[in-house]
């Protein structure tokens, strides 16, 4: 179903061939970051070289395919945040549980998501840059298990990132779960970056030939 989504959703008639390139052209200070790509489509026949992932497509996708450890999915955008001072738009994202611990990144304090924060209904938790944790909690370790409000709703701070993070961009100053809900699944939206992390010993040609035999079955 997802994969017939998938072709209903870019067009009919539109050859769709899977692509797995690595994440960056220089090496990610993070453990093994040889092993991390991006994975998109493309859609030749609509013009397209590239296509993010949907709910539904990576849904189908981390558990069919056979090549990676794992694979998240992540999405940027604005947000307004207060804490002790004045309100401040800051650049964030919205991820899946699992995104730090792709990239092997460990938090400097607190934690990373857990399975549950993506579920819907859970408790709203917030990770923050270390950056902004210097300027909102002046470095204090009691940040964790405070609140920021964020989007007028209260969040809970359960991490603090890296000293040097900066994925996806080095503006990006917090991290929110993406909340998936595998009930009601949006398979048309194609408006997610996605990540993933090689199996060792496989090698980009491996995935890329295992994601073109699950869009074309």
């Amino acid at each position: 179903i997802a994969v017939a989504t998938l072709a209903v959703g870019i067009g009919a008639n539109t050859a769709i061939f899977s692509v797995v390139d690595n994440v960056l052209l220089r090496p990610l200070p993070y453990a093994d970051s040889d092993q991390l790509v991006w994975l998109n489509f493309t859609a030749p026949g609509l013009g397209y070289d590239e296509m993010p992932f949907s709910e539904g497509v990576y849904a189908y996708m981390r558990t069919a395919q056979r090549r990676m450890q794992g694979m998240a999915l992540f999405s940027g955008q604005e947000f307004d945040v207060s804490g002790r001072g004045d309100a401040s738009r800051v650049s964030g994202e919205r991820v899946t549980p699992g995104f730090f611990q792709l990239l092997g990144a460990r938090p400097a304090l607190g934690r990373a998501f857990a399975p549950g924060d993506g579920k819907p209904g859970a408790a709203r938790v917030v990770i923050l840059s270390h950056a902004l944790w210097l300027s909102e909690f002046g470095g204090d370790p009691g940040a964790i298990g405070r609140t920021l409000t964020i989007d007028g709703v209260a969040h809970e701070v359960v991490g603090i990132a890296p000293p040097r993070f900066a994925f996806p961009g080095p503006s990006d100053r917090v991290w929110l779960p993406l909340i998936i809900d595998p009930a009601n699944l949006n398979a048309g939206n194609f408006s997610y970056r996605c990540i993933g992390r090689l199996k060792p010993g496989e090698t980009v040609a491996a995935a890329r030939a295992d994601f073109q035999s699950l869009v074309s079955n």
